[in-house]
């Protein structure tokens, strides 16, 4: 019986029926090498959080194995524990066990509802590695919900689901401080809409909510531009008769006037902190300067109110959030796959107390490193006023609970600077 076509034909057909069953044949391989992927993942993340808890087992930063070089001798120290004349070293930590101190710190575990992250004790989210902190912001595109078995500290945000988590610790219950010198050698991430904070609240809120009992931020910034920050301190009553005085947008500019990168290297960030005035420094480069020698409200009874009372440390790394505007919803999973640096990193902190009748050299120490600084410009309601802290408006009711909800005023991913601190180039306390 003859064909009625030949057998070439014959055999490209038999390939064509062939050809969906190889593909379906392919695709469940591929997805049970996912599932299998999946579960390995899983019981690797499992084993990581068991680890922390005791083990020895952390989880890999990305960096090379090569150590960062130490701060420069100028921000070392002493043998005795001072920094400069006069200041005793009273607290500390150097990151440089296996795990985070626990006596020293509290991992906050929340998803908070105005930001895109849930904050988690995870071992990707806060980590020591090689005598550094991490803070590490990352990405779930299948999104992410706390387990019911970690322990939360904002029941009401326990229960949200997201699809992106970091880190967020503090020494609320460890370590509070009243006046001294807090220095925090650090070095911010980059990537959109990333929000790294390290900042001061109240122990105790003894003249009421927020912001009636004070906040001070040392330093803030975003990955979207980590060339321009910020330095902040926050007043008055409860949203929305909340005030703040700020240094506006800042950025340090070397000779060639090029603006400094946060993220590019470790900076020494510092609060100076007397019972007459409060002042924040980058690399030394005075950046805020506030008079506390005055009243600050009328539910204040004495000058200095609400900053006469003890504040404890915060540190985090948000993900979008208030602080971005409208812009932080255009933030999405794949945009995160892609961040150059998703992690806070800090290298120490450390406190110390002004001993009685000595005098801070900081104004000289900055005048002889032959750096020219602009006076930054003081800032209440995003626009200039007056000469640093000493004759400021203040914007009520722009800015809402940063206890809660870390929000700011500023909108868009490349705020505009209101002055810059120039340095020489190579002058900079970052390695």
């Amino acid at each position: 019986m003859a064909l009625g076509f030949n057998p070439h034909e014959l055999t490209d057909m038999i390939k064509n029926m062939a050809l969906p069953a190889a593909k379906a044949q392919a695709a469940n391989q591929t997805r049970q090498a996912q599932e299998e992927k999946r579960a390995k993942k899983l019981a690797k993340e499992q084993e990581k959080i068991k680890s922390s808890r005791g083990g020895d087992v952390r989880p890999s930063n990305g960096l090379s194995s090569s150590d960062l070089p130490p701060a420069p001798p100028e921000f070392l120290p002493t043998s005795n524990g001072t920094v400069e004349p006069g200041y005793r070293l009273i607290w500390e930590d150097q990151f440089n066990g296996d795990t985070l101190d626990s006596t020293k710190w509290q991992i906050e575990s929340d998803c908070r509802r105005q930001e895109l992250q849930c904050y988690t004790a995870k071992p990707w989210n806060v980590y020591v590695d090689k005598g550094r902190l991490f803070l590490h912001a990352k990405a779930h595109p299948d999104g992410f919900r706390p387990d019911p078995t970690d322990p939360c500290t904002r029941s009401e945000d326990c229960i949200a689901k997201k699809q992106y988590t970091s880190g967020r610790i503090r020494t609320k219950g460890r370590a509070s401080w009243r006046y001294g010198r807090i220095e925090i050698r650090a070095r911010m991430p980059k990537g959109e809409y990333l929000w790294p904070t390290l900042w001061m609240l109240p122990a105790q809120d003894v003249h009421g909510d927020w912001a009636a009992s004070g906040e001070i931020d040392l330093i803030e910034t975003t990955g979207n531009d980590p060339t321009a920050f910020s330095s902040t301190i926050h007043y008055g009553g409860v949203p929305p008769d909340n005030k703040f005085e700020s240094s506006g947008v800042q950025s340090l500019v070397n000779d060639d006037n090029e603006p400094v990168d946060l993220s590019a290297k470790f900076h020494l960030y510092r609060l100076d902190w007397t019972p007459n005035r409060l002042q924040t420094f980058f690399d030394g480069h005075k950046v805020l300067d506030i008079d506390l020698d005055r009243r600050f409200g009328d539910i204040y009874k004495k000058n200095g109110a609400p900053f006469d009372e003890e504040f404890y440390l915060i540190m985090n790394l948000a993900v979008g959030g208030e602080f971005f505007g409208p812009d932080a919803d255009k933030l999405t999973t794949k945009t995160a796959l892609a961040w150059q640096r998703p992690f806070l990193e800090v290298d120490y902190v450390r406190v110390f107390e002004k001993l009685a009748n000595a005098t801070s050299i900081a104004d000289e120490s900055v005048q002889s490193s032959g750096s020219k600084t602009s006076t930054p410009s003081s800032v209440s309601g995003g626009s200039n006023t007056s000469s640093a802290g000493s004759r400021t408006s203040s914007s009520s009711g722009s800015k809402t609970s940063r206890s809660g909800s870390r929000s700011g005023s500023s909108s868009g991913s490349s705020p505009k600077r209101s002055s810059s601190i120039q340095m020489p180039t190579g002058s900079s306390a970052s390695s």
